[in-house]
């Protein structure tokens, strides 16, 4: 399957990026972007097993080999947040990284954002 595709496809029917924009430029001028910010939770880690299926539904994504479920999502989001990464430059001129990671206490996977610029 290629990703950046099914990215793109996804980005174009189902994100908002006005909305978007506005929660990663509150986060900037807040000045809590020097370090990886939670915008949004995508999947409940009390869905437990569940919580892949759901994830796969969500993306619009057909996998039937189970044990390969979680490894699809993962490459399939950092694809993902590649995309939304590029577009928010190009369309917003948001100068910082998005991706997407499961939080380690309780499960939920998110998107996150960080600025892109180093401190001195």
């Amino acid at each position: 399957m290629n990703w950046e595709s099914a990215a793109r496809q996804y980005v174009e029917d189902c994100c908002n990026l006005e909305l978007l924009y506005q929660k990663t430029k509150e986060c900037i001028d807040n000045g809590l972007s020097s370090d990886w910010v939670l915008l949004e939770i995508l999947s409940n880690g009390v869905n437990g097993t569940y919580q892949v299926e759901d994830l796969l539904d969500m993306f619009g994504i057909e996998w039937e080999e189970e044990e390969s479920r979680w490894e699809v999502v993962w490459d399939f989001t950092d694809v993902l947040a590649e995309v939304l990464t590029e577009i928010m430059k190009v369309e917003y001129g948001i100068d910082g990284i998005y991706c997407f990671d499961s939080e380690s206490d309780s499960g939920d996977f998110c998107l996150y954002y960080r600025d892109n610029k180093k401190e001195v």
